[in-house]
């Protein structure tokens, strides 16, 4: 796999082209609700859906919010959705 990496904030009606990538890390096994939950978090203003590309593809993809916190007095992050392609974990994705 190409070493060279890009992280991006994908919303809205881009969802479409990434998800054939979001589904491969999966093995292509994605159920359509959890399609359809990655497709909502694309247009929700309140959440960011982050994917991780590189000359192959998709390699990673994080689904996240930005809720209230009662605790913390704010806006705290959540991580709903972690996904990394097996022969990238480890290799310092997250650092992008």
């Amino acid at each position: 796999m190409s070493d060279e990496m890009h992280v991006g904030e994908v919303q809205g009606e881009a969802c479409e082209e990434v998800l054939p990538g979001i589904c491969d890390l999966f093995a292509g096994q994605v159920p359509e609700k959890e399609q359809e939950g990655f497709r909502l978090y694309a247009l929700d203003p309140g959440s960011v859906l982050l994917v991780a590309r590189a000359d192959t593809g998709v390699v990673g993809v994080l689904a996240g919010s930005y809720p209230v916190s009662i605790d913390f007095a704010g806006l705290v992050a959540r991580v709903d959705s972690l996904l990394v392609h097996r022969e990238r974990r480890r290799r310092g994705i997250a650092n992008l």
